[in-house]
Parts: C-alpha cells; sequence; structure tokens
C-alpha cells in the first residue's frame, strides 16, 4: 500500500520509526509546506515523491490535461465549488495568512482553488497513493487536498479526539469520520481515571473548567475585556512584527471587539431563565471543530434558525456565546457587529450573558445544542439528551442526535419533548470504558500526535484490505 502524507510538525525520523523494516506500506507522496522542509526527505522517499505547495497553487506548463484530469477533472472541481466550505476556508485563509487583505478575495482566490484542483490531479496520477494519512483532521488548506484525494477514491484515514480528552483514536473518511476499530486494545487507562474525570463533570464548573478556558478567566480576573492587556498585546505584536500594517489591524480588531462585547452584553441583559428551553452553545471560530467538521452547518447561524424553527410550542431557545471569543483573538470575519442582534430576533430566541454557569444551563435544558462542541460531553455525563450538527466525536452514544436538516431537527424536538430516558451513571461509565478500549493516549511527551495512534492509522485495515485484494 502507498502513502500520500503531509508531514507538517512530523520529521523524516518519525515516519521511518513506523515504517521502516517493513515492507507493506511505502511512502509515494509528500506534501510539504516549503522546499527547504523537503531537503530533508531527499533520499528517504524518490525525488518525484516530493511537493511543495507553492507547485499546487502555482500553473506549469509541464502539467498538462491527461486521460486522469479528463476522468476527474469536472467533477471534482464542480463538486468543491458546491460545497460552501469551500469558499469559508479560502476566506480564512487569505484572512489569516495572507497580510495583502485589501487586495484579495474569495473571488480572486478561486483561481487558486482550481489550481489547487488541477495539480493535485496531476500529483496524485503521477505518483498513484492509495491511501492519506494526516495527524489530525484535515483543516486549513490541507483540507482542500485531502478533499480531492476522497473524491477520487484515495482513503483517507487520521487520529481524532475522542470523548476522553487524553486520548485519539483512529476514524476513516474526512466527512464520514467513521471509528476504525483497532485490531488489538489499546492501553487502558489508570484505574480509575475515568470515574475521576466523570466526578468532575458532575460537579461544579469551577473544577470542571477546561485548562485553556482556566488560564483565559484567570487572566482577565473573571472578565472578558481589559483595556490594559490589549495594549500589552498590541505593545508585543509591534515589537515581534515590525508591521504597521498588523499593529493597524490589531487595533482595528481590538475596537470591534469591544463593541461587539457591548452589543451582546445588552441584549444578554435583562435575561431571564425559560421554564422550558433548549440551550445552544455556540463555538469559537475559526476552529476545526466547526468548519470543517461542522459539515453543512459551519456557518452556525444556520443551525440556530433550524433550532428556532424547530422549537415545540412553549420552549425558547437560549443561546450563550464561547467565552474565547473575547478573550482570546477576535476575527471580525466570523463575528460582525450586527450578529448577535440577528440572533435576538429569531423567534423566541435570546442571549444568555456570558457568566452564566453552563453547568446551571445544562441542568435546567430540556436539551444541549452544539455543532461538536465537548459541551455534548458534560450534558451526557449530566444526564441530558445532546443534539449536534457535526462530526462530534461522541455522536454515537445514545441520547445523542445528529442533525442534518431542518426536517430532522423538527423531528428530533418531538422526541426530545415526549421525553428521552437518559443515560444511568453506570450507562455512561460503559459508554467511557468503550471509549477507551478503541483509542490511544496522547499524553505523551510528542506535543503533536502520539507514535501509537499514527501507526494505527498507517496500517488500519491493512489485513483486510490484502485478504480483499488476494479474494478478487
Amino acid at each position: 500500500m502507498k502513502l500520500f502524507i503531509f508531514p507538517g510538525e512530523l520529521d523524516r525520523s518519525f515516519f521511518a520509526r513506523l515504517l521502516d523494516g517493513q515492507s507493506r506500506v511505502s511512502i509515494c507522496c509528500a506534501l510539504f509546506d516549503k522546499a527547504s522542509q523537503a531537503a530533508a526527505w531527499a533520499g528517504y522517499v524518490p525525488a518525484e515523491a516530493i511537493w511543495t505547495w507553492d507547485r499546487l497553487i502555482t500553473p506549469d506548463p509541464l502539467l498538462t490535461e491527461t486521460s486522469f484530469h479528463r476522468a476527474h477533472y469536472e467533477r471534482v472541481l464542480r463538486t468543491m465549488m458546491a460545497d460552501s466550505r469551500t469558499y469559508y476556508i479560502l476566506e480564512r485563509q487569505y484572512r489569516t495568512v495572507d497580510n495583502k487583505i485589501f487586495f484579495n478575495s474569495v473571488f480572486n482566490r478561486t483561481v487558486e482553488l482550481e489550481l489547487m484542483v488541477w495539480n493535485a490531479l496531476a500529483m496524485f496520477h503521477a505518483t498513484k497513493p492509495d491511501r492519506f494519512v494526516h495527524y489530525n483532521v484535515p483543516h486549513g488548506k490541507l483540507w482542500f487536498v485531502a478533499r480531492i484525494a476522497e473524491l477520487i477514491g484515495i482513503e483517507a484515514y487520521m487520529p481524532a479526539t475522542s470523548p476522553l480528552p487524553w486520548k485519539e483514536w483512529v476514524v476513516k473518511g474526512l466527512d464520514a469520520q467513521q471509528l476504525v476499530i483497532p485490531p488489538e486494545p489499546p492501553q487502558a487507562s489508570p484505574s480509575g481515571r475515568i470515574r475521576d474525570f466523570i466526578n468532575t463533570l458532575k460537579g461544579s464548573y469551577a473544577v470542571a473548567m477546561p485548562s485553556y478556558e482556566k488560564e483565559r478567566f484567570d487572566y482577565f480576573k473573571g472578565g472578558f475585556y481589559s483595556l490594559r492587556k490589549e495594549l500589552r498585546s498590541l505593545a508585543y505584536a509591534t515589537l515581534t512584527t515590525r508591521s504597521a500594517f498588523t499593529v493597524y489591524m490589531r487595533c482595528l480588531n481590538s475596537l470591534r471587539k469591544r463593541a461587539a462585547l457591548k452589543i451582546y452584553e445588552r441584549l444578554s441583559a435583562d435575561f431571564v431563565l425559560p421554564e422550558k428551553f433548549v440551550v445552544f452553545f455556540l463555538h469559537y471560530q475559526p476552529e476545526r471543530t466547526s468548519l470543517p467538521d461542522g459539515l453543512g452547518y459551519g456557518q452556525q447561524w444556520l443551525a440556530l434558525r433550524a433550532m428556532a424553527n424547530a422549537l415545540p410550542e412553549g420552549y425558547q431557545l437560549v443561546v450563550k456565546e464561547h467565552p474565547s471569543t473575547f478573550r482570546y483573538y477576535f476575527d471580525p470575519s466570523v463575528r460582525s457587529l450586527e450578529f448577535y442582534q440577528q440572533i435576538s430576533r429569531l423567534p423566541n430566541t435570546r442571549l444568555v450573558p456570558l457568566n452564566y454557569s453552563p453547568f446551571e444551563l445544562i441542568d435546567k435544558t430540556a436539551a444541549v445544542a452544539t455543532i461538536t462542541g465537548t459541551v455534548g460531553v458534560e450534558a451526557i455525563i449530566r444526564r441530558k439528551p445532546v443534539i449536534v450538527f457535526g462530526l462530534a466525536q461522541y455522536r454515537d452514544c445514545r441520547g445523542v442526535f445528529l442533525i442534518r436538516s431542518a426536517d430532522e431537527a423538527r423531528s428530533v424536538m418531538s422526541q426530545i419533548d415526549g421525553g428521552v430516558e437518559p443515560l444511568s451513571d453506570l450507562e455512561v461509565e460503559d459508554y467511557l470504558l468503550q471509549v477507551d478500549r478503541m483509542a490511544f493516549h496522547i499524553d505523551t511527551p510528542l506535543k503533536v500526535v502520539s507514535r501509537e495512534v499514527m501507526r494505527a492509522a498507517i496500517f488500519a485495515d491493512l489485513d483486510a484490505r490484502v485478504d480483499l485484494d488476494g479474494a478478487a
């Protein structure tokens, strides 16, 4: 079997430890950000297997049309252009990478998209990989290449964070993310760790708060905006980037953040908890958890509209923004000044104050709604139904409902209104123990990924593949 890889932060020695000394799997294609990164791989993979990102987005007169292009190009390009995520990610790329923001647009970047399709097809035609592997679910610019690969039949395998935050498992398919069962059970978590995890999430939010959020909470002393800290951040940007453009954009974003926060606080000021409600926890954006894992709901407004329309009589939808939207880098391209006003004008919809306890909302709601958020695991443990709009890694758990359309949202809300039996404490623990038996530890000295889970992704289903090929 031949692999296509995007090494990223993983060096040649990482893959050598996994692949050297065996003959079943080899690297036939490696895509690098820069030619300088590719130099270290010379002699380990054939020269024709080494490609760089610049080559994928630059017209090459030597990459002329082939029969392979005639078979796939038009279908792949049209499929990519019909997917809203394509344009969201194109915009995210030029807003976060390209300083020439005022001289660029999605319209212009469509040229880059077409070049990626044309040149990636040439790359895959020349190297003929069977499988694409990466150390996480591709997002950003790599999503385009992985999506093109899948559209022409190249299988995608990758680690994804499981419902247990210290473990990852292997999934197959960008949009299916079907769990791959390892042939041998991974190392089990230490005795009592899962029970401690459950007890923590059943307790107070002050203790259960994620570590990254706790750091930001402490940094802002429980608040959400500090002019002194914003000025400190601007001073740091000035010293490190020495770019007037960057400093100007940081100033502008800081002012927009403060204005958006003021609007949110004003609209949520008179909030009173309804008797019957569904709570929707917004994601911090941009992040992989909503784009591309949110599928057709990467723009969360679409999910909010679906939920507002699906509410049975007597229910309200309460919406809580992610605190990191204001405590972390604020991107006005994903939060306009009108966004919160638009939410508050949806039928039977209210904004929740930012300092309202998430656990209090969970405990009193009829159901928790999110795209893929870990708040869903908290809701499962606190015995509440969960509605997800994307590829949440706990979506196979009983009591979790995956929504793909407005009609499904109405059907699910009808079931929840009629009563959904929550998981018992024993069932929750049993579910997480099953997760533990299929997932690999990630709290290792390696910061990017563990070798065990990457080995599982590379060799997943290989024996079944060999048997199938032999039978054919």
